[in-house]
């Protein structure tokens, strides 16, 4: 057979592993991973809109969690962009938390959002949050953990270029495959189609009119608690028993300091340059 990476184009792959009925494939041009076959574009969007995975519930959970996470990020953001006031998009905002973020720290902020119980929430919390942002424009734009839920990742890019100012910045956090957490964990062929690597990520930037300016391995603040509400724990056996262990032996405040010191995901901040 003979498949085409939707990020670079090449015909050229190796079958990584099976993942249920579907197989994760090495693209061999561009160093990313993506998955066969992909669920039909009808599905996906329907999984999203009406809220199949449970997300709205999930990052509910997670809010004081992610507000830490958030707010530490927009921190970093900051000293590298140099960006402390402007326009924001967060692209696949969910529940609104770095909305709620962005907010405090005066900027304007704009969300985007499929999910129609994550859009009810953010209104209710007074966020601006729509299904569609064609014809605006934005001095920053962050996509946290939606790359890799993207079919087509080369054409998401180029979305994302056509809102942002050139010389404003666009923010992505991703499982970073090269990760042996990530490998062990993060595998989810009905959420997750493409898994980034460093050097892929940076290709699919750059040929789409970006240049990195940071990337690095980044952490988030996490509970067992929480994950006990994840999609990670539910398509995951090993994630599963572990939680348990934890549970049974009542080691939930050790296990919460290490997997939230785990960088298994990629920040990377990249500058529009065309």
């Amino acid at each position: 057979m003979k498949r085409i990476c939707n990020i670079c184009s090449a015909k050229d792959y190796k079958i990584v592993k099976k993942a249920g009925k579907h197989q994760l494939l090495k693209c061999l041009r561009c160093n990313n991973y993506y998955i066969y076959p992909f669920p039909s574009k009808r599905d996906t969007v329907l999984s999203y809109t009406e809220d199949t995975f449970n997300n709205s519930t999930y990052y509910s959970r997670c809010e004081a969690l992610n507000l830490k996470t958030f707010e530490k990020r927009m921190m970093l953001i900051q000293k590298i962009t140099r960006l402390k006031k402007g326009k924001i998009l967060d692209y696949g905002c969910s529940t609104g938390n770095f909305m709620d973020i962005a907010k405090k720290h005066k900027y304007l902020t704009v969300g985007k959002e499929l999910n129609k119980k994550c859009i009810q929430i953010c209104r209710k919390k007074g966020l601006n949050v729509n299904s569609s942002v064609q014809g605006m424009d934005f001095d920053m734009i962050h996509a946290g953990d939606i790359l890799e839920h993207m079919q087509y990742p080369k054409k998401f890019i180029m979305e994302l270029n056509t809102y942002l100012r050139k010389g404003r910045f666009l923010i992505i956090a991703t499982p970073n495959y090269n990760n042996v957490i990530t490998r062990l964990t993060q595998v989810k062929p009905k959420e997750h189609l493409f898994y980034y690597t460093p050097y892929g990520v940076r290709f699919l930037l750059e040929k789409n009119g970006f240049e990195i300016i940071y990337l690095r391995g980044c952490k988030r603040d996490r509970s067992v608690e929480t994950l006990f509400f994840s999609e990670t724990s539910e398509n995951s056996k090993i994630v599963r028993l572990i939680l348990k262990i934890t549970k049974t032996l009542r080691l939930e405040r050790l296990m919460d300091w290490i997997i939230s010191n785990i960088k298994d995901d990629m920040l990377i901040i990249a500058r529009k340059i065309n």
